[in-house]
């Protein structure tokens, strides 16, 4: 008797075995193939176009580059105080000129090509290019839409979410776009997608080393955009409260658990904060680039509350600033605009030397910068300032377009399914990071749409999960949409 029950169950639990080990290969080719689909796209998206040459911002990176390559100095690039000698700086994070640098010293092509002067780089009389680097951040790309896949599949269950997250967020033509340019968002939103990936499965699966990669993806992107320090501070006492709160770990469990995120992320930014403190006696990660960005944003407090009510429509996506004009006086809408013809706009006046001289009188030192905007203009005024920071997060978060209005729309019923499949709390990490940092940026800065473009992860999933929720009501799609599932998932066997 006791020998058929071993042999009974010994055939039970190598048919489970066997179901796990199809669906491990299973998900391994999706994986892959999602991967290689994503790669061409992305591919198809960058490579139909001719090379880009670069403009505005990307001359600070690769400025900051090429004082690497010929100095092995990082400056602060063209907002250095002395132009004629290379000292070394901290404005800007460290990560993207470093990244490019590895790029160049790999090939002559890209070294050529960052060591060419503005002039010429604008003119198309350099001998160098920046293929290679396009290629490396096509692929990051790839991986960022992989991260969606697996984060769409994991909170599902389901490939067909999987796939279709993968699809709408490719679709946008966002990872294409940022791909072509020399820009700190190509290392900055890769590792965004990273951190929100491995905080949704470390809260999945239980396991401490996730929340360690998750660590490790945060410091990347503090690395890539300081603001992310401030998620990153956010987050070690919200994983240790949901640890113990919703998983039910002992408050020593919670504080290794938490802990081990944090240490991730000091183990990417020691190196460059032991550099400051060596250089510059302290160790912040960046110095000056907070109050630069910080004076265009105080710009516009001085809007009317007539403009503030106006600027919830103008920041819409896509037809926000035409319904605007179709409906109110044109004084009303014309300095919330970024550059509008023949007017100071709230923008021009942010990034205008004599408003820098008003904020900041020459009896302030340059330490003082900050704390002295902070403590004058925003604690000294703070209702304005929160309240112009709600009309300003809200322009910042339409990333996608109408993708964003969705996604929106749809957050909440998919969270009630999420609480029905018991996925409530890695579904809400999905959103908590990127949600903040719409509000931080708001508060902070200007809050262009493209600071906030990993909301696309978000909503692709959102609006993915949606949709099959939509086609499971049907039963005639539903029986289409079930045997297809059973076509992606291994069958058990009878």
């Amino acid at each position: 008797m006791l020998t058929f029950v071993f042999f009974v169950n010994r055939d039970v639990i190598e048919e489970n075995y066997l179901i796990i080990f199809k669906r491990i290969q299973c998900r391994r080719s999706h994986y892959i193939a999602a991967f290689l689909a994503a790669l061409l796209i992305v591919v198809v998206q960058v490579f139909s176009k001719p090379e880009k040459t670069p403009v505005a911002d990307e001359f600070i990176y690769l400025k900051i580059t090429s004082d690497l390559i010929t100095s092995g100095t990082y400056s602060d690039g063209p907002f250095a105080h002395n132009r004629d000698k290379i000292v070394s700086g901290r404005f800007f994070s460290p990560l993207y000129p470093g990244f490019l640098l590895l790029i160049a010293g790999m090939d002559e092509n890209v070294s050529t090509a960052i060591l060419c002067d503005d002039k010429r780089l604008k003119q198309n009389e350099c001998s160098g290019n920046f293929q290679k680097i396009v290629a490396v951040q096509v692929f990051l790309a790839a991986l960022s839409l992989l991260f969606i896949f697996i984060i769409a599949e994991s909170l599902s269950s389901s490939f067909i979410v999987a796939w279709l997250a993968m699809c709408i967020a490719v679709a946008t033509g966002e990872f294409g776009y940022f791909a072509r340019t020399y820009l700190t968002e190509n290392l900055a939103f890769f590792s965004f997608y990273g951190l929100l990936l491995f905080l949704v499965l470390g809260v999945m699966k239980h396991r401490a080393y996730l929340f360690l990669i998750a660590g490790l993806f945060a410091g990347f992107a503090i690395l890539s955009r300081p603001s992310y320090a401030y998620l990153y501070y956010l987050l070690i006492p919200t994983l240790f409260v949901l640890l113990i709160w919703v998983k039910k770990l002992s408050p020593i469990q919670a504080t290794k658990t938490a802990g081990m995120f944090a240490f991730g992320g000091i183990i990417v930014l020691a190196p460059w904060m032991i550099r400051n403190y060596m250089l510059f006696g302290d160790m912040a990660i960046t110095r000056g680039y907070g109050e630069f960005i910080l004076l265009q944003r105080l710009a516009y407090n001085s809007m009317s509350w007539p403009e503030w009510g106006v600027f919830f429509i103008w920041g819409l996506p896509d037809f926000g600033d035409g319904m605007s004009k179709m409906l109110f006086s044109q004084n009303l809408w014309e300095r919330l605009d970024y550059y509008h013809k023949g007017v100071s706009t709230y923008y021009n006046i942010g990034n205008s030397s004599a408003w820098r001289n008003q904020l900041l009188p020459a009896a302030i030192t340059n330490d003082q910068h900050l704390s002295h905007l902070i403590k004058t203009y925003i604690l000294g005024d703070l209702f304005k300032h929160v309240m112009v920071t709600v009309p300003l997060a809200l322009r910042g978060m339409w990333a996608g377009k109408y993708l964003a209005l969705l996604g929106v729309a749809f957050a909440w019923p998919v969270g009630r399914l999420m609480m029905q499949k018991k996925h409530l709390t890695p579904y809400l990490l999905l959103l908590l990071p990127p949600l903040f940092m719409v509000g931080l940026h708001g508060f902070v800065s200007v809050n262009v749409v493209r600071y906030n473009v990993p909301m696309i992860a978000v909503y692709s999933v959102i609006c993915a999960i949606f949709i099959r929720h939509l086609i499971y009501i049907s039963p005639r799609l539903s029986s289409v949409a079930l045997r297809l599932e059973g076509r992606l998932e291994p069958k058990r066997s009878k």
